[in-house]
């Protein structure tokens, strides 16, 4: 029941103004503003959202999240008493220990992405609820059978793209879907560098380079300080 201001306390955007269906990207900052890492915050309903971080941090994020959230650490140098309201129930869906809550990502991006996921999709409404859902849209439905959350979201700048969180133990299974579906459509799987040079295209900012690094670069001087709202809690 906390998770919304919970997350409105640690994420740099405005996580309360989220609709169910939809998402938005932030920030982790730490109290001196260093970046943490960039996330997307998916709002599923009102009180469960789900975060996607990038994977080289997840270890970290978890850490900063965890003790965030358990009022042990300060945020904010000039106001130390600053924190969480109240605790939030944290969750990492990378742990076994959450059975069929677990999930791992799958991206499809590209001009024919749509087409491809409504033909995996096995009802006329699905398909039409594709076709509308806007950028930084989701829900969740079926894809090949297996119950999936699908995003209008991505890394590569294209203007359509979608990615797909779904049960590491049926990942295989619709992965091999999209690749059999999607051939006469010229898809065709990608690594981490191939997606890089199309979010380099787009101007996206990755952790590492143009985010954090060695000179500590941060969101304002990436070209991305909008996503900072200066006067939230301590930000």
């Amino acid at each position: 029941p906390h998770a919304t201001s919970f997350l409105d306390t640690v994420a740099t955007n405005y996580v309360s103004v989220l609709q169910d269906g939809c998402a938005q990207y932030a920030y982790l900052l730490d109290c001196d503003g260093n970046v943490i890492d960039d996330i997307l915050i998916y709002r599923l309903r009102h009180d469960d959202y789900m975060l996607v971080v990038n994977a080289s941090n997840a270890d970290k994020d978890w850490d900063w999240l965890k003790v965030v959230n358990g009022d042990e650490v300060v945020i904010d140098r000039e106001y130390p008493l600053k924190g969480v309201r109240e605790t939030a129930l944290l969750r990492n869906l990378k742990d076994p220990d959450h059975g069929p809550d677990q999930k791992v990502g799958i991206a499809l991006q590209g001009p024919n992405s749509r087409a491809i996921l409504q033909r995996l999709s096995s009802n006329v409404p699905m398909s039409g609820a594709l076709k509308q859902m806007p950028r930084m849209g989701l829900m969740e439905t079926e894809i090949s059978g297996l119950p999936v959350v699908v995003a209008r979201t991505g890394y590569t700048g294209e203007d359509v793209g979608y990615e797909i969180f779904v049960h590491p133990k049926q990942a295989p299974t619709l992965w091999n879907s999209v690749l059999e579906t999607g051939a006469d459509l010229g898809v065709m799987p990608a690594g981490l560098a191939a997606r890089d040079s199309t979010r380099i295209e787009a101007g996206l900012p990755l952790y590492g380079h143009e985010l954090a690094g060695p000179h500590g670069i941060n969101p304002i001087e990436c070209g991305f300080g909008s996503f900072v709202k200066l006067h939230k809690p301590f930000f």
